[in-house]
């Protein structure tokens, strides 16, 4: 049903029962189940990638952590759009990064990467990977780093170091920087739009589609609605679980 657009408020009856019927859409709910999803694994990611990095930058020279922080952010600035197309042009047909795999037999050769989940994640963490690193980097610049010669005083081999001593201590950077990617990813429109496929539309791309093109307000004002809910929902979870683990270690 196409709507006419027009200040419709949720609180109306027309915009309650467009609201309900909304949110209880399976096809709309099966695009908000992927928008979580592509949000949770780019947070994971990000923090798989981001923690080493800033781990690094904390304990490397002041020379070497500027190399380090330059290489985190320089992409960043750089448009998005401009970096997706750049994606788009290493991962198409033909591209550096299939031809590259495809000589060392992971893919067949001719293959793709573009318009796919694959680039979408891709996209999604070279954009979101500094928003992590940042924040655990500064949480660890306000530790002593004698803890980690303490630590391997008493015995600890460094990896048993840093699982113990360090981690517990950035779990407040880690909560920040997870919170702030899986917000920024949840909500994002131009990476799914670029080098997402067509089974890749997230709820972003919907919204848009609905207010813009189609001038379906009251469907676009509730399927807003209904991300944001979902999207503090998600962060408070993020930060209940690190509150909890930070507490246990203490």
């Amino acid at each position: 049903m196409l709507f006419v657009a027009r200040d419709v408020g949720l609180g109306s009856p027309e915009g309650g029962a467009t609201f309900l019927a909304t949110i209880s859409n399976r096809t709309y709910l099966a695009v908000l189940w992927r928008t979580i999803e592509i949000s949770a694994v780019s947070t994971v990611a990000c923090l798989i990638l981001g923690f080493p990095i800033a781990y690094a930058a904390w304990r490397a020279r002041p020379l070497m952590r500027a190399v380090l922080m330059i290489a985190v952010l320089f992409p960043y600035w750089t448009s998005v759009v401009v970096r997706a197309y750049g994606w788009q042009a290493l991962l198409k047909r033909g591209g550096i990064v299939p031809v590259a795999l495809a000589w060392v037999g992971i893919l067949p050769p001719g293959a793709q990467l573009s318009s796919s989940r694959t680039a979408l994640y891709l996209g999604l963490v070279q954009i979101l990977l500094p928003y992590l690193v940042l924040p655990v980097l500064a949480t660890l610049s306000r530790l002593d780093s004698r803890l980690l010669e303490a630590a391997a005083a008493s015995g600890a081999p460094p990896l048993t170091a840093i699982r113990t001593v360090v981690v517990p201590l950035a779990i407040p950077g880690l909560v920040i920087g997870c919170v702030i990617v899986f917000a920024i990813a949840a909500g994002s429109f131009v990476i799914p739009a670029l080098l997402g496929g067509l089974g890749d539309t997230m709820l972003g791309q919907v919204i848009a589609l609905q207010a813009t093109e189609l001038l379906n307000w009251p469907v676009a004002m509730a399927l807003s609605v209904l991300l944001v809910a979902v999207t503090v929902a998600a962060l408070s979870a993020i930060a209940l679980t690190g509150r909890r683990s930070h507490e246990a270690r203490r």
